[in-house]
């Protein structure tokens, strides 16, 4: 269980790729690329990103979504990626087609659930179509293991972490030791 995972600076390498392909694999066989496409639309990789609608950081959690993914703190980048990876693993196991996986994150279940397709909400369809052009481009240019395929376009690199001592326990148990510290702080 992802709850029972101590993070180690190894797992926390870039943002907003703090999902390794390992956690994303084996923990929630989930594609690191498809979490960081959802991160790059939802938030541009800001941590501190909040919505009109109230939702909250790098993938833009909302408070009932992140409480159902057992996340404390939306404003934690590790716990919102998570989540999101979380969410995205079990809207993969109700929809089995990428695009109502990604219309669901955006518009909820219960509206893919109506139209039994992308529901027709201009919005939302614009956004399944960015996060699928992400997708296709992270997973070009990374090969199998998630590591970057030499010659692959690094236009906008990813900004580096610092890792630090977590301050204080969060209120989950055996959730880590480590946080994500953004900037020179």
């Amino acid at each position: 269980m992802i709850a029972a995972l101590m993070l180690s600076s190894a797992l926390l390498q870039s943002c907003p790729k703090v999902l390794t392909p390992a956690v994303a694999r084996t923990v929630l066989s989930v594609d690191p690329n498809l979490v960081h496409a959802i991160i790059e639309n939802e938030s541009a990789g800001n941590p501190n990103a909040v919505s009109s609608a109230g939702a909250v950081g790098l993938g833009q959690l909302m408070s009932g979504t992140a409480k159902s993914v057992d996340v404390c703190d939306r404003r934690d980048p590790v716990q919102n990626v998570i989540g999101t990876a979380r969410y995205l693993a079990y809207l993969i196991g109700r929809y089995s087609d990428i695009r109502l996986v990604v219309s669901a994150y955006n518009a909820g279940p219960g509206a893919v659930d109506r139209y039994h397709d992308t529901p027709p909400f201009p919005e939302t369809i614009a956004y399944v179509h960015r996060v699928l052009a992400s997708y296709a481009r992270f997973s070009s240019e990374t090969s199998g293991d998630g590591t970057t395929r030499p010659g692959a376009a690094q236009a906008n690199p990813t900004p580096r972490l610092r890792i630090t001592p977590h301050p204080a326990a969060p209120p989950w148990p055996n959730y880590g030791q480590r946080h994500v510290v953004f900037g020179d702080k």
